[in-house]
């Protein structure tokens, strides 16, 4: 009998890739294919598969540090965090399928000069605050999702996945999200409930009033925050009214529904809140932890809300619904 012909990385790759496409959101698969034909073959797609050891990985990682953006900038942390995440999964996949030592083993993954400055993408409560109330009065048809977004630390694309059935008087099922226009399952493949303060329950209710009132087109599919044709909403689609109202309350920073999800992060961190009761909130956490904060109760996550937002009696923006129209 001939002999089977040996594997490389690259042909393990497009059939690695083809067996997970099923699993994995629309966007992650691309992700991952851009990054496996760009970051990954190029660099160690001629390998024979059975042969990969560890000095060639370190070598894939002192060469992905080097790498430079179109504008000659190195890429930042978060960019090559992504490469290795890719890669790594594929490499111990690899090993375990062939039957060889995992070569990820003990490396570090790649790191950048260019870091992302996170902690500075935050707002103050008094900043968010002033964003809200000019929501409010400006941007009526945006102020109830940019409300509930700010004082859940829900993802946009949790927003635009909910349900009238989802929603509960005093806290909201998170049970799928958004990706590119399509309904799927949550970031985490996991279900959780979210605690909701009054001053956004009443404000979802009267957000539903108003789309029974003008017979909105997506009453019939359920979503709570629709687009104009009844359809599903994107996620980038709420990103030019937070950039005008932020510069109308004089907000010099970029504001995005990400901005909002880790500014209310920061400043339940801020406030001490206990952090498996914080990570239930908001459901970022590993798998690791899942389990670990699947008990905490509704309870324990009102306390956290309320110990932020009653701080200094700052409770939240006025909710005085604008003249002549709906508070949405």
């Amino acid at each position: 009998q001939p002999k089977p012909s040996r594997q490389t990385v690259a042909g393990y790759a497009a059939k690695w890739i083809e067996r997970k496409a099923p699993r994995l959101k629309p966007a992650t698969e691309r992700l991952y294919r851009s990054i496996l034909d760009d970051r990954v073959i190029p660099a160690l797609g001629t390998l024979y598969a059975d042969a990969v050891i560890r000095a060639d990985v370190e070598e894939w990682v002192i060469w992905a540090e080097e790498q430079e953006t179109p504008r000659g900038k190195p890429y930042a942390d978060a960019t090559l965090a992504r490469w290795w995440t890719c890669l790594g999964v594929l490499l111990k996949d690899m090993a375990a399928d062939i039957g060889i030592a995992d070569p990820t083993a003990r490396i570090e993954r790649p790191n950048s000069s260019r870091k992302n400055i996170r902690e500075a993408r935050t707002l103050t409560l008094e900043q968010l605050g002033e964003l809200l109330e000019v929501m409010r009065k400006d941007f009526a048809d945006w102020y109830t999702e940019t409300l509930v977004m700010a004082y859940t630390g829900i993802r946009a694309g949790e927003l635009y996945a909910l349900h009238w059935e989802d929603v509960e008087d005093d806290h909201l099922i998170i049970r799928r999200g958004v990706s590119d226009g399509e309904i799927t399952d949550t970031k985490t493949h996991a279900e959780r409930v979210v605690y909701l303060p009054p001053l956004v329950s009443e404000a979802i209710k009267e957000h539903r009033l108003d789309m029974i009132a003008r017979q909105h087109r997506g009453l019939s599919s359920g979503l709570v925050f629709p687009n104009s044709r009844g359809g599903v909403r994107r996620q980038w689609a709420i990103r030019k009214p937070l950039t005008t109202a932020k510069e109308m309350a004089g907000i010099k920073q970029k504001v995005t529904p990400q901005v909002l999800r880790r500014t209310y992060n920061t400043l339940l961190v801020q406030a001490g809140v206990d952090r498996i009761v914080l990570r239930s909130q908001i459901g970022h956490s590993t798998e690791r932890m899942t389990e670990l904060y699947s008990g905490v109760s509704l309870d324990a996550k009102k306390a956290a809300h309320t110990k932020v937002f009653s701080i200094g009696g700052v409770t939240s923006p006025s909710d005085t619904p604008k003249e002549g129209g709906s508070k949405k």
